[in-house]
């Protein structure tokens, strides 16, 4: 299967830039798909979402306001997310990720479906 292609757009229907003035965020949507965590990644967020493309979703506008509080200089940890994986068969829950690393489907590979942020985040 070919992976797919997804604008993140915000409530409001607009798309979701990075900075303002920016091209909108895009992602690669990647089915059967576990980014673990390893020694040099890791789970920024995790929280509940339905759908791939609402934990998307939630990891552009998560960008969004990481961006604008480095640019007032306010206190940030955790980086970027540049990939999100959905367990889809507990209760749907989004894992923001500061990176990609290995691939680990624990033998259950229809129940993960992950992304990565196609955009720079520079």
């Amino acid at each position: 299967m070919d992976s797919v292609a997804y604008t993140a757009y915000s409530a409001d229907g607009k798309p979701i830039p990075i900075r303002a003035g920016q091209a909108p965020q895009e992602f690669r949507e990647q089915c059967w798909t576990n980014w673990a965590n390893t020694d040099s990644t890791h789970d920024i967020l995790r929280t509940y979402t339905p759908t791939l493309e609402n934990c998307i979703t939630v990891c552009a506008e998560y960008n969004k306001a990481y961006a604008a509080n480095l640019e007032k200089n306010v206190g940030v940890g955790g980086g970027y997310c540049v990939a999100i994986t959905i367990v889809k068969e507990h209760a749907g829950f989004c894992y923001l990720k500061n990176g990609t690393g290995t691939n680990d489907t624990m033998g259950s590979p229809g129940s993960y479906s992950s992304a990565v942020l196609i955009n720079s985040v520079d």
